[in-house]
């Protein structure tokens, strides 16, 4: 079929090209480089077919061939255009083939040859050079000359630097960004796979790579990738089709043989299971899992031995491979292997303890099932009834195995004759009670109860509460809590079952003088009445007569915070006065409860009382910084930092300080401060600053310039919007909103921005502005006056008046003597008196 379509495709391009000039044929397969390279690359070679010399011909084939996957091909032919013409596209082509090819120091020598500045595209790839020879300074540098805003390979290039730097949702930000740009960009799709695969989403990663391989069908590599992600999301008939294809090259394959038998495996085929993971086995990645599959196949067709061979240079060495432990387990007891039994008896249950056979198959059989291995479940549990059908371990499993599956009638028909067969085991009776609570029988659970042999009077006494409470009997609750407390069989669940029951502070009281002295089991109690919302009960009494340690008094101000009880919180660590022994999070939360409650003079004196003892990353430095920077007050926040250490500042504190300094007009203090950053390590930081002081200057032309740069080294909502603004007073409105189109398509949630570029296109593009505005989150837009005007107004003008007046009336709420707003409210007025 390959052939025949390949022939038809072919003759029509014959067909086409009939009676064409070379010239024509040329300037034709440029046209067709983009949507259709392969058909570029026929009409490049029956150029050169006539002229073999043909320098133009040659580097658009070689362009074409990049563009579908043939990198060493195209490698070739950059090459021989550049012996002949040493033109700067066919060195910048070189570039990206070694790239491609994985040549890395090949790449940053071509790099070196280069002239002049790079395309994107070239830039892009000598950063993904530079980054996997670990020469992040040079990928750094190449990145700041990234030019295009609009250019999908730019995005790429800063994409490669935030996987670099960890930054995923940055790179996965910018490689989306790069499709959108063109959605013809194969590296973009590439990278996007990867980084959506990282992020755990297989399925999309998977579609993500079927793109890729759309778009270059010759990389032999996107087989290879298309064929590990489709195992990673359980897409075996995918898995085994790609995986097919590379064994018709590369019969050895370790990734396709693996797919192979995974394919057969579960599809039952388990003869040939062997026939392909032989070409696995000694695989440093997949062997053991090739190996672990392979034994289970022959385990399940009977052949022990031979299952136990393929697994036996794993003995030992299967830590984390629950599967593979599971089946030697198996084997050793299949076998009747006594050493390898009790070496694997301990290895799997983590017990010295010498099972019985019994209980040996009936563990394995719950193990299996637990895994994912029903079938081999299935096997054990059969055979475990088979040696003895009444026994109480072969109900056990099966009870366990219908729970698995959300069973609960079996599970519990199961259950009850494990516990008629052997009522002295701890084990059975609690599953058995646990299930019969499940299913309501409480009077059942109580008699099962009573006569059940527990681990421990506690625990006894925490399944009686339990039952209770299922009751409905929160008096029997309590009274069972008070007597596990009385007789010190307390624990966390009791307390939180005994407030859970408790409906007065007469009931609290009670478990309060029970727990005199028992400053852990206070604090619990404390921390359930918090949790359950019952402070009323008498919380407060127990926080004001008892004195807690400070680990104590830390974990009550933690439930406080949880709880938003503020007022409670600052009058708990007050009364305590353990202020300043409490850890560095419950200082914190102290003094936001402090805000919360509006006593704001006493948090500011208190926060500065704290800083005399903590760093400058203390809680207390860091909220006084914030509430500073927050109310705008430039000179407490100047000195609130006067006579820290310039070094221990952080790079976000040095921000501040710069801004700081502008809003006080200092513009010398701002530059002095800036010097302080690292330009090399942060220069979106300092590129950013460099706008903020030249719009402080009034120079909003070279702020615009400035804030773009930012923008494209780390395109966030701050740097958007400061580069919009600076447009805009730039007198460029036709590049703010292009700046604007281009971050929302790439971030479409970002609200901030789409109502900016709502407000710039009301005017121009009423449909597209009501579409943004309809679409952000409406609390953001109740606190803009002017986006409420402007939709109020487009509203109106469609005849959607009852809508349009809602919107204007929270503007005028906003903004009452706003004259536009007032004009709005008056055309509705207007239009309504027409209608009506």
């Amino acid at each position: 079929m390959y052939r025949i379509c390949s022939t038809l495709l072919l003759t029509s391009c014959l067909v086409a090209c009939g009676g064409q000039s070379n010239e024509e044929k040329l300037s034709s397969a440029q046209q067709k480089l983009i949507d259709a390279p392969s058909e570029s690359i026929i009409l490049a070679k029956n150029v050169l077919a006539e002229q073999p010399d043909n320098i133009e011909a040659r580097l658009l084939l070689a362009q074409a061939e990049l563009r579908i996957g043939s990198f060493a091909s195209a490698r070739k032919n950059f090459d021989d255009v550049y012996a002949v013409a040493k033109s700067q596209s066919a060195l910048e082509g070189m570039l990206i083939t070694a790239t491609l090819l994985e040549e890395f120091n090949s790449a940053l020598e071509l790099l070196d040859q280069t002239h002049g500045p790079l395309t994107d595209q070239a830039a892009a790839f000598a950063i993904n050079a530079a980054l996997n020879l670990d020469r992040a300074e040079k990928a750094d540098k190449l990145a700041s000359t990234l030019s295009d805003l609009n250019s999908s390979y730019a995005a790429l290039g800063l994409a490669f630097n935030a996987v670099a730097q960890n930054d995923v949702q940055r790179a996965q930000r910018l490689a989306s960004q790069a499709i959108a740009l063109d959605k013809n960009n194969a590296d973009a799709h590439l990278l996007n796979a990867m980084l959506t695969e990282r992020q755990g989403n297989f399925p999309a990663a998977y579609d993500a790579y079927e793109s890729y391989r759309l778009l270059r069908p010759r990389d032999n590599r996107s087989l290879v990738l298309l064929t590990r992600s489709a195992l990673l999301s359980n897409n075996l008939e995918k898995a085994e089709k790609y995986a097919s294809e590379i064994l018709g090259v590369y019969k050895t394959h370790p990734l396709a043989n693996y797919a192979k038998a995974v394919f057969h495996y579960q599809n039952q085929q388990l003869e040939q299971v062997s026939e392909y993971s032989q070409y696995v086995v000694n695989d440093p990645r997949l062997g053991e899992s090739a190996r672990v599959l392979s034994a289970a196949a022959s385990f399940r067709l009977g052949n022990y031995e031979s299952a136990l061979q393929s697994l036996q240079p794993l003995v030992g060495k299967l830590s984390r491979n629950e599967a593979g432990n599971n089946l030697l387990l198996a084997l050793a007891a299949k076998l009747k292997d006594t050493a390898l039994l009790e070496k694997m008896t301990q290895q799997v249950f983590q017990s010295s303890e010498k099972l019985s056979d019994e209980e040996i198959l009936s563990a394995t059989s719950v193990k299996f099932a637990t895994s994912g291995e029903t079938e081999l479940s299935g096997q054990f549990l059969k055979e475990l009834a088979l040696s003895n059908p009444s026994s109480a371990y072969t109900h056990l499993s099966q009870g366990i195995l219908a729970k698995l599956e959300n069973n609960q009638s079996s599970a519990l028909d199961s259950l009850e004759r494990a516990y008629q067969a052997d009522s002295e085991n701890p084990q059975i009776a609690v599953l058995y009670i646990q299930s019969l609570l499940q299913a309501k029988q409480f009077d059942k659970a109580d008699e099962v109860i009573k006569g059940a042999t527990l681990s421990s009077p506690a625990f006894k006494s925490n399944l009686r509460m339990l039952s209770a409470i299922g009751k409905g009997s929160n008096a029997e609750a309590r009274q069972l809590g008070l007597e596990a407390l009385k007789h010190n069989n307390a624990n966390p669940l009791s307390i939180t079952l005994l407030v859970n029951a408790s409906e007065s502070q007469a009931d609290i009281e009670q478990a309060k003088k029970a727990l005199q002295g028992k400053e852990d089991l206070l604090t619990m109690l404390v921390g359930q009445l918090i949790l359950q919302n019952k402070f009323e009960l008498g919380a407060s009494q127990i926080l004001n007569e008892n004195t807690f340690s400070p680990e104590h008094s830390a974990g009550l101000v933690s439930y406080l915070s949880q709880q938003e009880m503020h007022k409670e919180l600052v009058g708990f660590v007050d009364g305590q006065a353990v202020l300043l022994k409490l850890p560095e999070q419950q200082k914190g939360e102290y003094l936001h409860a402090l805000v919360a409650t509006g006593e704001v003079d006493r948090f500011e004196t208190t926060a500065l009382r704290l800083i005399g003892s903590e760093p400058v990353s203390g809680s207390a430095f860091k909220m006084l910084e914030r509430y500073y920077k927050g109310s705008g007050d430039s000179e407490k926040l100047t000195n609130l930092f006067a006579g820290v250490p310039e070094a221990s500042y952080s790079l976000q504190q040095k921000e501040t300080l710069v801004l700081s300094a502008l809003q006080n007009k200092n513009i010398n203090e701002a530059q002095r401060l800036l010097s302080l950053i690292d330009g090399e390590a942060h220069p979106d930081a300092v590129t950013g600053l460099q706008g903020a002081i030249a719009a402080s200057s009034g120079d909003y032309k070279a702020a615009a310039s400035h804030y773009i740069q930012a923008y494209r080294l780390n395109p966030t909502t701050r740097y958007a919007v400061n580069s919009i603004d600076s447009l805009l007073k730039s007198s460029q409105p036709r590049a703010a909103i292009n700046l604007a189109k281009s971050h929302v398509e790439a971030n479409p949630s970002d609200d901030t921005v789409k109502m900016m570029l709502a407000t710039l296109v009301t005017g121009t593009e009423p449909e597209s502005a009501m579409s943004l505005y309809a679409s952000v989150d409406q609390s953001l837009m109740a606190r803009n006056p002017v986006s409420l005007n402007n939709y109020a107004y487009l509203l109106a003008n469609k005849g959607e008046l009852e809508q349009a007046r809602v919107y204007i009336e929270q503007a005028l709420k906003l903004a009452p003597d706003n004259a536009n707003i007032m004009d709005t409210k008056s055309m509705i007025d207007e239009l309504s008196a027409k209608q009506g």
